[in-house]
């Protein structure tokens, strides 16, 4: 009898498994060796061929895909990646708004709001910052705790002009307040770069880092791909629950060797 038990539990268990993980696998993606949940208030963020698709074409939608991981970034740190813009099969007014990368001391689920805010002011919280590569107004941002606090403007030369182009994007973080940028056309090698100081990492220490992207009158298909996070193999934060799991697996073992030793 009770070996029947357990093989009904067990298959119960395997039957259940598919509904348990279906709604976790709709709001995460695996990317550049990371986990990043998915936050839309409406349409989809996907992963194909190893390209994020940040934005589809959508009017006056935002979109964040961060880490569900965190890390501890208060020291040096890099990270690298592609973005892309597509006008092709795009109705109405294009190019659209840009993509943001973003670190967080907020949940995984931050998200802002729409058009030139590319899903990122007045959503997300105290202790974020982002990098925003805006294409409408050809420019990149600063943001800090959920709004825009610098900016600099490109005069056309890193991109305007075409349906389709791409950028590659460095940011170097040097542990002491000073974040140092560049954006290159990959059509034209143009170099679009800078430096922003004074950082305020006291947050940093248990962040997830992502993009975010939005839309409002213009709109794009918009994409990233190569990304690199470079980050010491240290700095990743246990979760909570990986915390706990460890604590009873040591304090399992910790009985099994009193047990053996009486």
């Amino acid at each position: 009898m009770r070996s029947l038990l357990l093989r009904t539990l067990a298959l119960a268990a395997v039957a259940a498994a598919p509904l348990l993980a279906a709604p976790l696998s709709a709001q995460t993606v695996s990317f550049g060796g990371q986990t990043l949940r998915t936050n839309v208030d409406a349409g989809a963020i996907t992963v194909n061929g190893g390209v994020l698709q940040m934005m589809d074409g959508t009017y006056s939608v935002s979109h964040s895909a961060l880490t569900t991981s965190t890390f501890n970034l208060n020291g040096p740190w890099s990270t690298a990646f592609r973005m892309t813009y597509d006008c092709v099969n795009v109705s109405g007014w294009c190019t659209g708004d840009g993509i943001g990368f973003v670190v967080s001391n907020g949940p995984d689920t931050d998200l802002g709001v729409g058009g030139g805010s590319m899903g990122y002011e007045n959503g997300f919280t105290a202790g974020s910052y982002g990098v925003f590569f805006r294409t409408f107004w050809t420019d990149v941002l600063e943001g800090r705790d959920g709004g825009f606090t610098n900016g600099v403007t490109d005069g056309g030369t890193a991109w305007t002009g075409s349906l389709v182009d791409a950028f590659d994007v460095l940011l170097a973080y040097d542990g002491t307040g000073a974040l140092n940028w560049s954006v290159t056309r990959v059509s034209n090698s143009a170099m679009f770069a800078g430096s922003m100081t004074g950082l305020e990492t006291t947050d940093w220490s248990n962040a997830r880092v992502g993009f975010s992207a939005s839309s409002g009158a213009a709109s794009e298909n918009s994409y990233v791909s190569n990304w690199q996070w470079n980050v010491p193999a240290n700095t990743v934060v246990p979760e909570p629950a990986t915390v706990a799991l460890v604590a009873a697996g040591l304090a399992v073992v910790g009985a099994v060797a009193r047990r053996r030793r009486a």
